[in-house]
C-alpha cells in the first residue's frame, strides 16, 4: 500500500511506527523535487517530526500488518492540504527500491 504525496501549509505531523514496516518519502515541493528515503520498523526509537511545507507519503512494505500512530499539531483542515502524484519521477528514489541488507 502506497499513501502519498501530500503536504500541509500550517499543521506538523508526527509519525511512530508501532507494527510492521514502513519505507516513508519525504519530497521537496518545489523544483529541485529532492527526496530521502527512510526505512523504519517496529521496535525503532523516536519520533519522525514532518515540518510544515515538506511533503511526504509512506508505503508499507512486506506481508505482514503495518500500524503507525499518527500525530498532528494541528486540527485536520482540508484548506491547509496539498497534494502531490504518488508516482511522481524523483531522481533518487524508485519506489522499487528494497531496504538496506540486515533491515
Amino acid at each position: 500500500m502506497t499513501k502519498a504525496f501530500h503536504f500541509h501549509k500550517q499543521q506538523e505531523d508526527l509519525f511512530i511506527p508501532v507494527a510492521g514496516t514502513f519505507r516513508i518519502v519525504l519530497l521537496q515541493t518545489h523544483s529541485p523535487f529532492e527526496a530521502i528515503s527512510i526505512w523504519w520498523k517496529e521496535g525503532a526509537e523516536g519520533t519522525l517530526r514532518i515540518p510544515a511545507g515538506l511533503a511526504h507519503g509512506y508505503r508499507v512494505e512486506g506481508v505482514g500488518e503495518a500500524r503507525m500512530l499518527y500525530l498532528t499539531s494541528e486540527t485536520y483542515s482540508p484548506q491547509d492540504e496539498g497534494r502531490m502524484e504518488w508516482d511522481r519521477h524523483v531522481e533518487g528514489f524508485p519506489w522499487k527500491e528494497r531496504p538496506p541488507e540486515g533491515f
